[in-house]
This record gives structure tokens, C-alpha cells and sequence, in this order.
């Protein structure tokens, strides 16, 4: 989902609005009494007679209950995927919406033979900073369904290179450490930035360029 579209939608919106004739055909494959004959949708029960499905305004209503489909309830596109390819499971489906579809931030990760969530902590100063949390396999499996590790980064381990110039998340195959800046830098005089390094350092200009680096 590009993002422009999120600032109007969230990936169930999306859905909704975009993707009724998708819900319809895995209702209809999930549902070998179901059947779709123009822009007729309805149901023939074992006694021969039919239970009429309507589209109204994006979503399923039956005027009587079939074997699926109850009376009273509007079915969203997303209702319709959360019941018959997910099993009922909302969170599973909002994942594979939000992951698989909309391509949205993967927050999990495997590095090495452990898993880790992407995380955000406040410091004691107020600060909120990017953090790794080690997550059990299990948990993702059931917040998210098994489909997912499959889609999960994969890092051989950790590893640290600083860079403010040419940052790269992966290096060598290793997950970087390093957090690049959350400003942007301008160009001025860094002369305090230099009278801190000389009294640190003195007049080491190797160790100076080293100081440098470091902040």
C-alpha cells in the first residue's frame, strides 16, 4: 500500500472497499453449496431450496440463515476472509493483510537460529529508542499464523558498522546494530563539536578523527 493510500486507509479498509469479489470467490470455494450465476449468489440447501445471497454496499446479507451465512449480520469483504480462509482468526488475517498484501513493516526477525521483535522503548530521559526484543517462535506462529515465518528477514548474526554517509541494515549478511540519525544534519561550524575533541584528545589529530567517528 503506497503511502498516500495510508493516510486514508488502514489495510482493513482497503480491503473492504477493493477486494469484495476476492471475499466472494473464497466463500464460494469453501462452500461447494454456494453458487454464483451472473450477479445471482445463493445457496441450495439439501432440500432443494435456494437461499438468496445479496451484495449490498460492499457487503453479504441473506434474508435466511444458510449453512454459513446468518441473518441480521452484514458481511465485509474482510468478515468473509477472517471466517473462511483464516478460520475465524481476525488477528491471522489482519496479519497476512498488513504483512503479506500491503507490504507493511515486518517487525519480526530470525538472526542466527533466534527470533526478535522490533520494538520501541523510552528511556529515562524521555527518548523513545528502537529496541530488539528476543519473541518466541510459538508466539508469532499463533499472533500471526504459520504463513508468516516463511516471509520473515533472515540474518546470519549481529554485527556493528557505524555509518551517518552510507548506512546499510545488513552487512555481510548480519543484522547492523547500528541506528542511523533521527535528524538530519546541516552543514555549519562544528567548532565545539572540535574544542570537545581537543580537550579529550589533544593534539592527536589520528585520535581526533577516531573521536569523530565514534560520535
Amino acid at each position: 500500500m503506497s503511502k498516500r493510500l495510508e493516510e486514508d486507509y488502514n489495510p482493513v479498509d482497503y480491503y473492504n472497499h477493493h477486494n469484495a469479489d476476492e471475499a466472494i470467490d473464497l466463500m464460494l470455494s469453501a462452500n461447494k453449496t454456494a453458487t454464483k450465476d451472473g450477479k445471482r449468489i445463493y445457496e441450495t440447501l439439501s432440500n432443494g431450496s435456494t437461499v438468496e445471497i445479496h451484495l449490498k454496499d460492499g457487503c453479504l446479507e441473506v434474508e435466511d440463515d444458510c449453512s454459513f451465512l446468518h441473518t441480521g449480520v452484514k458481511y465485509t469483504p474482510f468478515m468473509l476472509l477472517t471466517k473462511f480462509q483464516f478460520k475465524g482468526n481476525y488477528e491471522h488475517a489482519y496479519s497476512f493483510l498488513y504483512h503479506k498484501r500491503y507490504k507493511g513493516e515486518m517487525l519480526y526477525m530470525r538472526i542466527g537460529v533466534d527470533y526478535f521483535k522490533r520494538s520501541t522503548k523510552t528511556d529515562r530521559y524521555g527518548i523513545e529508542r528502537p529496541s530488539l526484543e528476543r519473541w518466541n517462535k510459538q508466539e508469532i506462529t499463533q499472533d500471526n499464523g504459520k504463513w508468516l515465518l516463511s516471509k520473515l528477514p533472515k540474518y546470519d548474526g549481529f554485527t556493528l558498522a557505524p555509518s551517518n554517509i552510507n548506512y546499510q541494515q545488513t552487512v555481510n549478511g548480519h543484522f547492523n546494530l547500528y541506528h542511523p540519525f533521527t535528524h538530519v544534519p546541516v552543514k555549519d561550524s562544528w567548532k565545539w563539536t572540535e574544542r570537545l575533541l581537543r580537550h579529550v584528545f589533544g593534539s592527536d589529530d589520528k585520535l581526533c578523527q577516531l573521536g569523530l567517528k565514534y560520535i
